[in-house]
């Protein structure tokens, strides 16, 4: 089970590559780097509020969302970090757990580490995530820093708010982390992480943009805090994902037998379109984008199920994810479909569906309940599940 597996609010940065491991850390930089460690090594615990950003301008698809986190942790090697209507993730010194709050499902497992020394999922997390919680958690941190990036070197210095703030920068060949840290403190106050490489990786184009930004708004040297508030306890009904069936661990699930979340979007051509339009109807909406392949391969088809099952009374909706009209138009001509295409411009309906990936189809039953959710789209199926599903919904 991998622990880690968050929603699509964050970038999650856990796929390190094999580095070399001696860094090229400039001596300015190591001084740095050696001062940000030693600031935490002394501290018996340690409060922090801030903010993530997201940036993203790729392959026509548009992310700028900000949500607030709050961390703490003890020097006995615990610590709870919890971002606003996403994610928990804690360590208690024994068990490793993270509570996705949207699907309110949990995962979790033992991982006994001495204190001052997270396992090594937990390292890989922070330092995607919360560079500053490494920073004060770690006693071996700078040695954490310099085998994950073969390239450190400082940056000019930056006037940040009300002060000037020292720099740090961190490559390799996924990412570019800068550090902009207090130099009196030498606690960080702020950490843009670029992340174009590892997107060019995975295949992406056209990318204007890709900047996670955490933005430190307070952090609390030796604040008061006591051991029992990192205890872990699943909150009542949450499902464990060791319980998912393969195939079925998303947060979409939790939806089936529940009433379909609303929505209106505007159509290819201009309308104004809402599931409410489609009362006492089988609605299939399908969460897609042009640059994701099992998506292109899915659309087909959705679009020759929606042809032949019309006089039946289905409707299928093709719900773009945060596109450009003239791209997805466009794709839509190239490839020749026929489909009720909505925009879901601002990802609204994704996060009320509890889109974590694409694509996600769902089947809505004519009493507006959702029947089915699928998530990606198997070829060896040939789209035989999804007709089964739509099929049993239509003698209903």
């Amino acid at each position: 089970m991998r622990l880690l597996n968050l929603s699509t609010s964050l970038i999650c940065l856990l796929l390190i590559a094999s580095l070399p491991a001696r860094a090229d850390v400039t001596p300015e930089a190591e001084k740095l780097l050696a001062q940000l460690s030693e600031a935490g090594a002394t501290l018996k615990s340690v409060s922090i509020n801030g903010t993530v950003t997201n940036d993203f301008d790729v392959s026509g698809m548009k992310d700028h969302s900000t949500r607030e986190f709050q961390s703490s942790w003890i020097d006995t090697g615990a610590f709870r970090q919890s971002v606003k209507d996403d994610a928990v993730m804690g360590y208690t010194g024994e068990k490793l757990y993270q509570l996705e709050l949207r699907g309110n499902r949990y995962a979790q497992l033992d991982a006994k580490s001495p204190p001052r020394q997270f396992p090594e999922d937990v390292r890989s997390f922070l330092l995607g995530q919360n560079p500053q919680l490494l920073l004060v958690g770690q006693s071996d941190a700078a040695a954490i820093v310099k085998k994950t990036f073969p390239t450190i070197t400082t940056g000019p210095s930056e006037k940040l708010a009300d002060r000037e703030v020292d720099s740090l920068i961190l490559s390799n060949e996924n990412r570019v982390v800068t550090m902009l840290a207090d130099p009196k403190s030498h606690f960080l106050r702020q950490v843009r992480i670029d992340v174009s490489g590892q997107l060019k990786q995975r295949g992406a184009t056209a990318i204007n943009k890709a900047l996670i930004t955490i933005a430190y708004t307070r952090v609390e040297p030796d604040a008061a805090l006591k051991p029992e508030q990192f205890a872990w306890t699943p909150p009542e009904g949450a499902r464990n994902m060791a319980d998912d069936k393969p195939g079925e661990n998303f947060a979409a699930k939790a939806l089936e037998g529940k009433p379909a979340p609303a929505f209106s979007l505007k159509s290819l051509d201009g309308k104004d379109v809402s599931l409410a339009d489609f009362k006492g109807k089988v609605v299939v909406a399908d969460f897609w984008a042009t640059w994701c392949g099992p998506c292109v391969v899915s659309l087909p088809h959705l679009d020759k199920l929606a042809q032949d099952r019309a006089k039946d009374g289905l409707v299928v909706l093709a719900l773009n994810q945060q596109e450009e009209k003239d791209t997805v138009q466009a794709f839509i001509t190239k490839q020749k479909l026929s489909l009720n295409v909505l925009f879901d411009s601002e990802g609204t309906a994704a996060k009320d569906y509890l889109v974590e990936g694409i694509p996600q189809t769902v089947v809505i039953a004519k009493d507006g309940v959702v029947k089915k959710v699928f998530q990606g789209f198997n070829p060896n199926d040939g789209g035989k599940a999804l007709d089964d599903v739509v099929a049993d919904a239509l003698k209903q």
